[in-house]
């Protein structure tokens, strides 16, 4: 009996381990922003490291804050690369903010981040990131990721951890909702 009890106890802190594990960085963030908007960069002109934006990602890229036209941004957040930074720009512009560059390797760093704009209540935080980092940023929050394409806009609701997928910049944008494409696990 004693060795049920003592199975059953290991099995119990396995799963309550694994449980705190498997979701957001909650714990360590006391508060996240209301919503999130993560995004891919626009274009891009070559396949070099440092590509910088092609005509049609700088076309796209005008669109974005169109499509945060209705959004009170609190933080726009970008990686080291120039792609990045130019998509963000037409946003920097109509909100006067000036992003925040994160080196692609700098996860940890970037959640922080998101989590510390959350702080400034019923403002949102724009991620401008690759098809290889906004996964990642997907899975830290306990999502399941998803590989974005150029336009492609999530917005995460941290109410619900629901998220939305959007498009900005091209025809078929505007706010409307075009479909709810995970939950928080």
């Amino acid at each position: 009996m004693q060795d049920i009890l003592r199975l059953t106890l290991i099995l119990l802190a396995a799963f309550l381990t694994l449980a705190a594990s498997a979701g957001t960085n909650a714990a360590s963030c006391p508060r996240w922003p209301e919503t999130i908007y993560l995004l891919r960069h626009a274009e891009k002109r070559d396949q070099t490291d440092d590509s910088p934006l092609s005509s049609a990602g700088w076309q796209r890229a005008g669109g974005l804050p169109r499509a945060l036209s209705r959004v009170q941004v609190g933080a726009i957040l970008v990686s080291d690369k120039q792609r990045t930074r130019q998509t963000a720009m037409a946003l920097e512009a109509d909100t006067g903010m000036t992003p925040r560059a994160f080196a692609q390797s700098e996860l940890k760093e970037l959640i922080e981040a998101v989590c510390a704009a959350g702080q400034s209540k019923g403002k949102a935080v724009v991620v401008v990131g690759h098809t290889t980092t906004v996964p990642e940023v997907m899975k830290s929050l306990g999502l399941k990721p998803l590989t974005p394409e150029f336009g492609d806009l999530y917005v995460v609701n941290t109410a619900t951890w629901s998220v939305e997928q959007r498009r900005y910049g091209d025809c078929s944008e505007g706010d409307s909702q075009l479909s709810k494409v995970n939950n928080h696990e």
